[in-house]
């Protein structure tokens, strides 16, 4: 695979036991915020451990120049015998020696956790949960969705608490960097005990099962977005075989490394086998009878899905922040509206952050500005609250995107799995910690010098709260964007613009018109979308699974509501920029000398490139 020499994005260990240090030192609940924000802003700042959200999207979506960057576990963890991922490997061999019970590796998953397991059956066991697992139905998750999946699961099997043996580590690291893109159904599900059926599917293709394709660059598909292609021309065939699943393209059948990249250059998206696509990368996948205690558990915990999900959500969130703040001063202008609603004195007496960011970009937008305060206070004292009130509700929004990027920030950078083993964490001098209450010995094993912990840190409730309330913020965007929409067109209300902003007020033009009504389903489909997930639990594995978080189901709702306000507000920059251009050729005026330069040197579709950046029209999805 062709990388970008721009950079390497390397996966490292977050020094966790120091906060757990810390928090030991200092082990008072009124405490613990303060003490886990230090932490935190510790190693965002000066530390290079920490996974951003910039480097997660260059990594799923790769960099301008159409190249995804390599990515790689740090070679000390790898190299060294005596890291965190050997320790933790090591000793849960121990503990299979000496016959100790632990949930999911000597034990059946779920309900089923009550029967013993000989550990000699354990690598059986991380097979059949592949397998049996994966159920899922729908359309394959995007590609980008299913790089950040692999990237999220690499980044917590390297901080070592996952007990996952090597081969599994650098089979993935394989995998993603070779351009494998393992066929992910998108639903099935339910956000707790990981996201199991959609882990299931990705992890087949690494024991050469399931089903993928392969895309080397960004470049190889339409847009990073699409949806890869599984038309008529790759026609389905009933071929069950040992991976009880169906298969594409009988044609691929036994090819050779070369015939496979021949048929390939002329089928980029034809759907392979999983041993089909990593011989045409020229790599072996991971065998079956490979597979040893612990891997398969550690393959499907986490609500890894819904976090990519909500990663490329909450990304996209900014860009649509932007836009929608564009879009708004481009409908001000048109109207000639005020811009004292945005006076710096009326924000700081209610000084929310994003209020104030807002108010502040708004102003920084219509310097210069000849179209706006042009109509006298005596005449119309005050505009309307879908333009007045846009430092209170788009600031409203950015607050939203700013709390749920630092909760998935959080989430990509932890350790997700059950049961987790905290070796490195005793050699720092912590064990007498853990040992203190005589109840938890049973779990805690001091005479092996480690501890395993049955938790549930797959569980996707911050996931699906997070998700909820963007999409909530965000449908809030589309709603008072349909507003000015309608403003635009209302001849009761712009300000003597024409009707429906077509001068052809004869009948046979409907001008604009049509453009609210789409702009009124998007938003009215967001309200459905918006019913929050997270309220909702069904019991599952016979009710030993007795709260679930639908956090997949929350973040993929998310997703759909930030392409529905990103058409939105693309409609109404197109209403504003028509707008405009009335607006200017009634009082001879311009806008501000960006707008018009970019008006009069290039199409529509190339003035949004310049003024928002590639960027947004390709990954907010707004396409003209």
């Amino acid at each position: 695979m062709q990388y970008s020499s721009l950079k390497t994005i390397t996966l490292r260990q977050i020094p966790f036991q120091e906060l757990y240090l810390q928090l030991r030192e200092n082990f008072n609940s009124n405490d613990v915020p303060t003490i886990v924000y230090r932490f935190l802003q510790k190693i965002r700042e000066n530390s290079n451990c920490w996974l951003s959200l910039e480097d997660f999207i260059f990594c799923t979506r790769g960099d301008q120049n159409g190249y995804y960057p390599k990515v790689e576990i740090d070679r000390n963890l790898i190299d060294d015998p005596n890291s965190n991922l050997y320790q933790t490997r090591n000793e849960l061999e121990k503990y299979l020696k000496q016959n100790k019970r632990i949930y999911g590796v000597t034990t059946g998953f779920g309900s089923a956790r009550r029967y013993p397991l000989p550990s000699d059956q354990s690598g059986w066991l991380s097979a059949n949960i592949l397998y049996s697992h994966a159920t899922g139905v729908g359309k394959p998750l995007p590609v980008e969705i299913v790089r950040g999946i692999m990237l999220l699961r690499l980044k917590t099997f390297s901080q070592g608490f996952s007990a996952v043996s090597i081969q599994v580590l650098q089979k993935l690291e394989e995998m993603l960097n070779s351009g494998i893109i393992p066929y992910v159904p998108e639903k099935g599900s339910v956000g707790s005990s990981g996201d199991l059926a959609p882990l299931a599917h990705l992890f087949l293709v690494l024991i050469g099962k399931g089903k993928a394709w392969i895309v080397r660059r960004p470049t190889d598909l339409s847009s990073c977005n699409a949806f890869p292609s599984t038309n008529a021309k790759y026609a389905l065939v009933d071929n069950n075989d040992d991976c009880r699943i169906l298969h594409l393209n009988p044609k691929t059948f036994g090819l050779q490394q070369n015939q496979l990249e021949e048929y390939l250059s002329d089928h980029p998206l034809a759907l392979l086998r999983g041993e089909e696509a990593w011989k045409a990368v020229g790599l072996e996948p991971l065998r079956e009878q490979d597979l040893t205690m612990k891997d398969g558990l550690a393959m499907t915990n986490g609500a890894t899905v819904a976090a990519s999900l909500l990663a490329h959500a909450v990304y996209d969130a900014l860009l649509l922040y932007d836009a929608a703040n564009q879009a708004g001063a481009l409908t001000l202008s048109a109207v000639s509206g005020h811009t004292r609603a945005f006076e710096p004195i009326a924000q700081v007496v209610r000084p929310h952050i994003g209020q104030m960011v807002t108010s502040f970009q708004m102003l920084n937008l219509l310097q210069g500005n000849e179209l706006v305060n042009r109509i006298g206070y005596e005449e119309d004292a005050q505009d309307d609250y879908s333009i007045r009130a846009i430092p209170q509700v788009h600031g409203a929004v950015w607050d939203t995107i700013q709390s749920v990027k630092e909760k998935v920030e959080i989430e990509m950078n932890s350790a997700t799995d059950n049961p987790l083993f905290f070796s490195s964490i005793l050699r720092n001098g912590m064990k007498d910690f853990v040992f203190q209450d005589t109840r938890f010995e049973h779990e805690f094993s001091s005479t092996l010098g480690t501890t395993h912990c049955s938790a549930a840190n797959f569980h996707g409730e911050p996931i699906a709260i997070a998700a909820d309330c963007l999409k909530i913020a965000i449908s809030e965007l589309a709603s008072i964007s349909e507003r000015r929409i309608q403003l635009l067109l209302d001849s009761n209300h712009n300000r003597g613009l024409p009707a429906n902003l077509t001068l052809l007020g004869n009948g046979l033009h409907s001008g604009f018109m049509i453009f609210q009504y789409t702009a009124a389903s998007l938003v009215s489909d967001n309200k459905i979308l918006c019913h929050p997930a997270s309220v909702d639990s069904i019991p599952t594995s016979s009710n030993a699974e007795d709260h679930v978080s639908m956090a997949t189901n929350a973040a993929r709702h998310c997703c759909s509501v930030i392409q529905n306000t990103s058409n939105v507000i693309a409609i109404e920059l197109i209403c504003a920029l028509q707008a405009c251009d009335l607006r200017t050729k009634m009082l001879g005026v311009w806008l501000t000398q960006k707008y018009n330069e970019e008006q009069k040197n290039c199409g529509l579709k190339e003035f949004f490139q310049n003024l928002f950046g590639v960027q947004f029209e390709h990954r907010a999805k707004v396409y003209l």
